[in-house]
């Protein structure tokens, strides 16, 4: 028998709140808090009094306009006070533009230059539309301070020097519409990457490139990104002659999302060394021709939700393995159990298995890994994490299913220390989200052992959610040799 210690709900201490006086805010302290509010609840809060009007004047704005019209008033209010756009912090021009209306995208064009020459501060520009294919070099020489980019390029675009300014981190390309029959040649556009020194982060969304094989373009090996660790390709095939750990020496993650892709460039040096840590990959149709060797997370979708498929099997060399996630999950009934022995013996060193679900319930994923995990040989999990949809059993039925899920990992895992748990509505639009953090209600408890005269004891002590959050940075950023030593790497705070 486990015996459960949750956290007990807030209560009121000392005097009724109308008689406490509130507490004094530091003023840079009020400004960061107002930074995250919307524009119209910064406008109810700067009324408040002079001395708040004042500071939430200086707080950096955060600006997006979903349609032309939105633009247009942006535009009215930020050019009232001549000194407003150097507080532009980040900016999103619309989704929607009219394409029967070609005067509404040109006077919505030059709404937004105006506004980007202007706001000098500017940190981060996005374009949700073709509107970006209106910018051009000269529009960016002043923005000294743009770290982030995301825009649909022409083509053009790509191949013009000076556009980017070299102070950009990341960069989002998207598939323009106006040239969505055109193929971009790989080799410039890494070039043009190439001369962003501070560039860490790619992510191109549905770029259609050319593949030398075909298009007769010379196959490269002495062109290299050393600044970039991450790579985020949706909807894009990368060319198969590429060698990924010759082009990015330094990766750290490689996400794929509906982006198939056979590395021959790699597979034709399979002694090249890789860096790379965290393989995520999603609806991966086919498997890859060569095993990624020496990860330590390995983040995994598929529709089938088949994770023993040739897919999961060969995307990677598993044995390394310390972090686990399944996302995408869908509990079809109990007794077909996702975690199974075969899974086991696959990942023989894993420390944190994530298992999120936005089509089944928590209780019935609860329930399916009190069935996996029974009789299950030894395995070294030390976290388990597990996010499910509102589940519409009563309150004392969702305590019971939890209750057997901790008895079943006490008894078959001695060495799990902690237990996260989540519940979410279906999302109306399905996204790929990273849950962790804030962007889920988690409850997280920590498994205490105790050995007694009447023999051994344990009872799941619920834990703040930041701390648990801190264990699970942790485990998802540590290796193997780190994951061994976790008792000495890792300082409990709670």
């Amino acid at each position: 028998m486990i015996q459960i210690v949750d956290i007990p709900p807030p209560t009121p201490i000392g005097q009724p709140a109308q008689t406490r006086e509130v507490p004094a805010i530091p003023d840079d302290i009020l400004q960061e808090i107002v930074s995250y509010l919307p524009i119209k609840t910064r406008a109810v809060v700067s009324v408040l009094s002079q001395h708040v009007h004042g500071l939430i004047s200086n707080v950096p704005l955060d600006i997006e306009g979903q349609s032309a019209s939105q633009v247009s008033r942006l535009h009215q209010f930020i050019f009232q006070d001549p000194a407003r756009p150097l507080y532009i912090r980040s900016v999103t021009f619309p989704q929607r533009l009219n394409p029967q209306d070609p005067s509404e995208s040109g006077t919505c064009a030059r709404q937004a230059i105006e506004i980007i020459q202007a706001a000098h501060r500017l940190h981060k520009l996005r374009f949700t539309s073709d509107l970006g294919s209106y910018l051009l070099p000269q529009h960016t020489a002043f923005l000294s301070q743009l770290v982030d980019l995301t825009i649909n390029p022409t083509l053009d675009q790509i191949y013009t020097p000076g556009l980017l300014p070299r102070t950009l981190q990341t960069i989002t390309l998207g598939r323009n519409t106006a040239t969505i029959r055109s193929r971009v040649s790989t080799k410039k556009m890494l070039k043009t990457l190439s001369r962003l020194p501070l560039l860490n982060t790619i992510i191109l969304n549905g770029i259609p490139l050319q593949d030398p094989a075909l298009y007769g373009d010379d196959v490269y090996h002495d062109l290299d990104l050393p600044s970039v660790h991450t790579l985020r390709v949706k909807h894009t095939s990368l060319p198969s002659w590429t060698c990924i750990p010759a082009l990015f020496p330094n990766l750290r993650t490689l996400a794929l999302a509906n982006s198939p892709f056979f590395d021959e460039g790699w597979s034709d040096s399979p002694g090249t060394e890789t860096t790379l840590h965290h393989l995520v990959l999603k609806y991966a149709s086919e498997a890859m021709n060569v095993p990624w060797p020496g990860l330590s997370r390995l983040t995994f979708a598929e529709d089938a939700n088949d994770w023993e498929s040739e897919v999961f099997y060969s995307c990677c060399d598993t044995s390394t393995l310390v972090a686990l996630t399944l996302e995408s999950v869908k509990v079809t009934y109990v007794e077909a159990p996702i975690w199974t022995e075969d899974m086991r013996l696959v990942v023989p060193h894993l420390r944190l298995l994530e298992v999120e679900s936005v089509k089944s319930s928590l209780t019935a994923l609860v329930a399916n890994f009190v069935v996996g995990f029974s009789g299950s040989d030894y395995l070294p999990l030390l976290c388990l994490s597990l996010l499910g949809c509102k589940s519409r059993v009563s309150p004392e039925v969702a305590s019971a299913r939890r209750m057997e899920l901790f008895e079943c990992v006490v008894k078959n895992i001695p060495s799990l220390r902690y237990v996260a748990l989540a519940e979410i509505r279906p999302p109306r639009i399905m996204q790929e989200t990273d849950f962790a953090g804030t962007r889920a209600p988690w409850r997280w408890w920590k498994i205490i052992r105790e050995d007694g005269a009447e023999g051994s004891t344990a009872k799941a002590v619920e834990i703040p959610a930041w701390e648990g959050e801190r264990v699970r940075a942790f485990l998802r950023d540590a290796n193997l040799e780190a994951a061994k030593n976790f008792d000495e790497r890792f300082v409990p705070l709670r």
